[in-house]
């Protein structure tokens, strides 16, 4: 019973404080029963948006409402033959974090773009000017493709990144292994690329130039 007041309030947490407006959907999957009972009580609490995104499910039928059967592990009903193996730490993977000279330049050019980007977002909350308002998105942009940079440095790697899951610049790759007699048409599945560094890049390139053009 406290095990499960302990999930659900992790949870209601998580989705109130992170995940309010970017949460897809989130699948629970046979749920006990006390489980269910403490979730009656909790939801109203919370937003209907957020709520309405939280599914209960039972049954394979239920899943793939959400997720391909080409997409589900064998044990949920699925034809997925993928099996979890955690890989082991490579050594001096996270080496990048001890060079100080390094990540100082990467950190100061963050602390740059964050300190313009208050800046710009202050002009932008007085004025309607659509100046103000390209260059705050440039500068969006250009934040998210500096934090690639800035990644190794203040993050650990870790299993997804060494089975090859993220690949260093915002994109994410996906594979699901099939059944030897079937064939499926998303084998493997790449995501992010409107927001990986590439694209952030090309985007403030692209209104830079504007700015300067005055468009």
């Amino acid at each position: 019973m406290l095990a499960d007041w302990r999930c659900i309030l992790f949870i209601v947490k998580c989705l109130e404080a992170y995940y309010p407006e970017s949460l897809n959907v989130m699948l629970i999957h046979n749920a006990p029963w006390v489980f269910q009972g403490i979730w009656k009580v909790l939801a109203p609490m919370l937003d209907p948006v957020v709520r309405n995104k939280i599914q209960m499910t039972k049954s394979t039928e239920d899943l793939v409402q959400h997720i391909p059967k080409a997409h589900l592990v064998r044990e949920l009903g699925g034809t997925s033959e993928w099996k979890w193996q955690y890989p082991p730490i490579v050594p001096g993977e996270n080496a990048p974090q001890q060079c100080v000279a390094p990540v100082t330049k990467a950190q100061a050019a963050r602390n740059a773009l964050i300190d313009e980007y208050v800046e710009v977002t202050r002009k932008w909350i007085k004025t309607d000017d659509p100046a103000v308002t390209k260059k705050r998105r440039m500068i969006v942009d250009k934040m998210r493709a500096q934090y690639h940079e800035l990644d190794p440095f203040i993050r650990g790697r870790g299993a997804y990144h060494r089975n090859g899951n993220i690949v260093g610049n915002g994109l994410v790759v996906w594979n699901y292994p099939s059944s030897s007699d079937e064939k499926s048409e998303g084998e493997w599945e790449v995501r992010g690329y409107e927001t990986c560094r590439e694209s952030c890049l090309l985007r403030a390139k692209v209104i830079e130039e504007e700015l300067k053009a005055g468009v």
